[in-house]
């Protein structure tokens, strides 16, 4: 009698521990599905970003291309806009030093938006330099 009641006590402590034991295998097994599945969204957003890349290197070089059978007077100004503004801002900025040098009262003052948009000017002709510099800093 009292081994009947003995298993009676230890059958569902084993049950228990026997659900216990399935369910964090089913866990283990869901964790590696989940793995497996972040891998596969991992190597598909790759490929779509390759795909992204070479479509738009594709559209790119037949923009490009396409430019060659513009007017030349088109052609010019396509490549000379940049210069333009770039010296046109550079010529504005002079002119406020030049007015700040000499006391000259124009009442005209730089604003923080022309100081955003000159630094920009800035950094896209002196950029790369500036990196290259660093990086040979710190290769050093």
């Amino acid at each position: 009698m009292a081994l009947i009641d003995l298993t009676s006590i230890v059958k569902p402590i084993v049950d228990r521990v026997s659900e216990i034991i399935l369910k964090q295998q089913e866990k283990g097994l869901q964790q590696i599905e989940l793995e497996k599945l972040k891998k596969e969204m991992e190597v598909e957003l790759y490929k779509l970003t390759i795909d992204y890349q070479k479509n738009y290197y594709d559209f790119f070089i037949r923009y490009e291309g396409e430019a060659e059978k513009m007017p030349r007077i088109i052609q010019i100004l396509r490549g000379s806009f940049r210069t333009i503004v770039s010296y046109l801002f550079m010529l504005i900025f002079i002119f406020f030093i030049l007015q700040q040098t000499f006391n000259w009262n124009f009442n005209i003052k730089l604003t923080d938006d022309f100081m955003f948009i000159f630094k920009l000017v800035v950094a896209f002709w002196f950029g790369d330099r500036l990196v290259m510099h660093f990086l040979e800093g710190v290769k050093k």
